[in-house]
């Protein structure tokens, strides 16, 4: 049977989500991304507005597709999950003008509740109940559609910025809507109407994360802002975090029918969820722990502040196949590394990308650069399979692009051309040559080394191997390099060549230092 559908995208999520550097509007933002299609176009358009649907969360309850079935059924949703949503029309209830207007009356919705946001949509015919294979074809069809959609309008859905309005400081759109309650002191003041739509949605965010983890979380809270993660007054590093699942395009396309792509959605979203959960079960089982963690004296975590008990971890996008969470910076490896072990053991490989940076850093830049290393570990990923973990440490006027810092910062005379970042690095094999393990288990014993003779072989590993010569025979007399089996060949001159290209792992475990929790230090990672 083939019925009309619509397939709607959300486009520029990120962006969207991580435009600026205020955690709260980030946080609005994502939930306003959440509500999208439950909220926004099944609740309120198809139930509320036009009586399309009797029950809202039947789609979440069931994987079954009934239209095909039930002949009295006018409109069903297919399925919701990874920015996509498909609603399914019965071609003798429901006439093109109709569905025509459910995306007139959902496009009026974002604009007034989510200013800002940007959708897509394709308007075709789906087979079902058929044979596998038309559905695929048609399934095929109606995202090809949608991609002609996408590729012709690119819609304005904030007002124009003509340099005689007023900006918005905290969006950069147009400041169109005067708003005292944004802030603190209530003083007067204009802001656009995506930034106030963020804000106002930030507390019902805020309600229903703490809903979802209630049974988890008991007395601790989740931060509002980035200075809340749990830094002390002379570190103000947070960890920008981005996982993806691997080859989740592939898992969707082998679907043989609707049903099977519910599911399957259904389930992917479960999994996330799960393994956040048991993250956040393990960050508050070592939670005190956090707070006596001391380095030469100083602790390195403050936790508690104004009588309340604070998360080092803030999650802003959850669900679909991907996940992205802010966190304290000393964190962020180790909590990246943990997630994907998590999600690992429930059948999913996935990639990190890890950007560490100043709460002064732009926010958005900072994701822009998780996303990239993110990407450079899927390159890995598809040529060795499993999970693997890249970051980058980002420190005020950089080049634009990860490329560029690597090709500038990272670049030794070894062999012309040498590498002196050494990840991507590979979460399931403890042993193997790019394993995390070594990473983290070198950093540790090189924190027990003099800190001069660490700077000084940061400097040392950009020159030429006389230099690096005379650095190790002096280095060697009082000194040991970290003791990795599979990193036994760097250990003479620090570099190696590995696969036709000069590289060195020393680099990473100098830069580390500073920002993970060495292993031993009051602490039971």
């Amino acid at each position: 049977m083939k019925v009309k559908a619509l397939l709607f995208d959300t486009r520029s999520i990120q962006k969207y989500i991580f435009s600026g550097n205020k955690l709260k509007t980030n946080i609005g933002a994502s939930f306003l991304v959440d509500q999208l299609f439950s909220k926004f176009l099944v609740e309120d358009i198809l139930q509320k507005e036009l009586n399309y649907v009797s029950d809202v969360n039947e789609w979440k309850n069931s994987n079954e597709i009934n239209i095909y079935k039930n002949r009295e059924l006018c409109c069903e949703v297919g399925y919701i999950g990874g920015g996509n949503a498909v609603l399914l029309f019965n071609p003798d209830k429901v006439s093109d003008d109709e569905i025509d207007n459910v995306v007139k009356l959902f496009t009026k919705k974002l604009l007034l509740e989510a200013p800002g946001l940007k959708t897509g949509v394709a308007k075709g015919e789906l087979v079902l109940g058929e044979g596998d294979q038309q559905f695929k074809d048609s399934m095929n069809k109606l995202y090809q559609v949608l991609k002609n959609n996408q590729n012709l309008v690119a819609p304005r859905v904030n007002p124009i910025y003509t340099g005689l309005t007023l900006e918005c400081n905290f969006s950069g759109e147009v400041a169109d809507i005067y708003e005292p309650s944004t802030s603190e002191n209530n003083e007067k003041r204009y802001v656009s109407s995506e930034f106030l739509k963020k804000f106002k949605y930030a507390d019902q965010a805020n309600k229903a994360l703490k809903k979802k983890f209630e049974g988890i979380i008991t007395d601790k809270v989740f931060p509002e802002e980035l200075e809340k993660l749990g830094q002390v007054e002379s570190e103000s590093y947070i960890g920008i975090v981005h996982i993806d699942g691997n080859n989740m395009g592939k898992k969707f396309m082998e679907c043989n029918n609707l049903q099977e792509r519910k599911a399957k959605s259904k389930e992917i979203a479960e999994k996330v969820e799960e393994a956040f959960s048991e993250l956040l079960k393990e960050i508050i089982s070592k939670y005190d722990n956090y707070n006596d963690i001391t380095d030469k004296g100083k602790k390195l975590f403050k936790l508690r502040s104004a009588g309340k008990e604070y998360l080092p971890i803030r999650p802003l996008i959850l669900g679909g196949d991907d996940v992205t969470f802010v966190c304290h910076g000393r964190l962020a490896i180790e909590f990246a590394k943990r997630y994907i072990e998590f999600f690992e053991a429930k059948g999913i490989d996935s990639c990190a990308g890890v950007s560490i940076i100043s709460t002064t850093y732009p926010f958005f830049r900072g994701y822009q650069i998780a996303e990239e290393l993110c990407g450079k570990a899927k390159e890995k990923a598809r040529k060795n399979g499993g999970s693997w973990l890249d970051f980058s440490i980002l420190h005020g006027e950089q080049a634009p692009t990860l490329a560029q810092i690597r090709r500038q910062e990272y670049t030794g005379s070894i062999g012309n051309c040498g590498d002196m970042h050494f990840g991507p690095y590979n979460v399931s094999k403890p042993n193997y040559h790019f394993s995390i393990e070594n990473l983290l288990s070198a950093v540790t014993h090189m924190s027990s080394l003099p800190r001069n003779k660490v700077k000084e072989m940061r400097l040392v590993l950009s020159k030429g191997q006389d230099e690096i010569t005379r650095y190790m025979n002096n280095f060697k007399k009082e000194n040991k390099l970290p003791q990795i089996a599979a990193w036994k060949n760097y250990e003479e001159n620090l570099w190696y060549q590995h696969d036709e290209e000069w590289k060195t792992p020393y680099v990473d475990v100098i830069e580390l230092m500073d920002f993970v929790v060495p292993r031993g230090k009051n602490n039971e990672n």
